[in-house]
């Protein structure tokens, strides 16, 4: 066995830290007033509707599995809306 695959280097120091990752910026979403049949619309440019539909979702669909309501996120030309649905 060889032991030229790595190397050893002392006093380097910790590496860099990562950036801190935005989360949370959908909680302000008035998800718990909604009724069945109210919608929520943000509005949002194009490509800004195509960056953050999917976190959308996403935080969409986790706030329903934790309260027993359901919801659909649609995206319109305006930007995005968030219906409930039952």
């Amino acid at each position: 066995m060889t032991l030229d695959l790595f190397q050893i280097r002392r006093g380097v120091g910790s590496p860099t830290p990562r950036p801190p990752v935005r989360r949370g910026r959908w909680k302000k979403l008035p998800l718990d007033d909604l009724e069945i049949g109210d919608v929520v619309e943000i509005t949002l440019s194009t490509e800004e509707v195509s960056s953050n539909v999917n976190a959308i979702r996403s935080h969409v669909s986790r706030h329903g599995t934790k309260t027993a309501k359901s919801f659909s996120v649609t995206t319109k030309n305006m930007g995005i809306c968030v219906w409930r649905t039952a």
